[in-house]
């Protein structure tokens, strides 16, 4: 019987699964990931960006790495919400018609990204979160419960 503890002998296999690897953070990183699933998922996290710095690299990348439509149509939606609301030249190339109508509301609504455009705030946090003018509105302080009524 070996004096080495079992749980010192499955430790380097624990090891791995708590400890996933590090997320891709180039295109080429996500080209080299195997699954065309993946490859995409990878994209989605990766490809916005690189709208902030070359958009026209963006668009090449997006139009000629990733494979699933739905996808390329969320990654534009995503572009034209954090990083050019103004424009409609992204809406143009969603092939979904809901989100393609979708995108030219936001961009039709430009109250909604005011402060992004002039570099005071982040996108608009999920409802219901805080932060960049996200999240429920504030509200008047409750009032004070009325005498009870007498009859």
């Amino acid at each position: 019987m070996s004096s080495i503890p079992r749980i010192w002998l499955a430790l380097p296999a624990l090891l791995t699964v708590a400890c996933p690897a590090s997320t891709p953070t180039t295109p080429e990183a996500c080209a080299a990931l195997g699954a065309p699933a993946d490859q995409d998922e990878c994209y989605l996290s990766v490809l916005p960006g690189i709208f902030k710095l070359d958009p026209q690299r963006a668009v090449t990348l997006t139009e000629q790495s990733v494979h699933d439509a739905a996808t390329k149509d969320f990654i534009y939606l995503t572009v034209t919400r954090d990083i050019d609301p103004n424009s409609e030249k992204y809406c143009d190339r969603i092939v979904d018609a809901r989100l393609k109508d979708r995108c030219r509301v936001l961009v039709s609504r430009p109250h909604l990204h005011r402060d992004l455009v002039n570099g005071q705030n982040a996108p608009l946090a999920p409802m219901g979160a805080t932060g960049a003018g996200g999240g429920p509105p504030t509200l008047a302080p409750p009032r004070e419960p009325s005498p009870p009524r007498t009859p």
